[in-house]
């Protein structure tokens, strides 16, 4: 904000002055009387504007992907992962291209518990599928569904009833 008033501590007068004119000056108290606040609810508002915005940047942080390539999740956590299915042919060894079906590479979000030098993908379908992601980077072999976790976040806070 632009300052319309200066302080005065000269030694002969104390206070404040412009050199703007009267209409100037009146119009902007003006626009901060019909604020309806007073400079206390003011200063108030403000400090509770940078609060929030101290917090909504920690929570950010928080809820940030995390490339596995810059820091690995703790051992014996869970986390929420994306995980890359790689593109994988079924029957690819048969050597006979009639019996292949082709299965495109996808992403998908999941959790996944680190254990130790793997990750242990938690399927909440039906099936209760547990698939086990080596940390290491896996072999290329279109032979095999090949998985590779990329990136993670911690999981987000219970909720807490108030």
């Amino acid at each position: 904000m632009e300052r319309l008033t200066h302080e005065r501590n000269n030694g002969i007068k104390t206070g404040y002055w412009s050199p703007n004119k009267k209409e100037d000056l009146l119009s902007r108290l003006a626009e901060y009387e019909n604020t309806g606040l007073t400079p206390a609810q003011i200063q108030e508002i403000d400090k509770l504007y940078l609060a929030l915005c101290r917090e909504l940047t920690e929570l950010r942080k928080r809820q940030q992907w995390i490339p596995v390539s810059e820091k690995l999740p703790e051992d014996k956590t869970t986390v929420l992962a994306t995980v890359w299915h790689k593109r994988w042919i079924a029957d690819y060894d048969s050597g006979n291209k009639d019996w292949w079906t082709e299965h495109p590479e996808y992403y998908e979000v999941c959790m996944v518990y680190r254990d130790g030098n793997e990750y242990i993908k938690i399927d909440d379908s039906d099936y209760g599928n547990i698939t086990y992601v080596p940390i290491e980077p896996q072999e290329e072999n279109l032979a095999y569904p090949i998985e590779v976790v990329t990136a993670w976040m911690p999981l987000p806070e219970r909720f807490r009833e108030e």
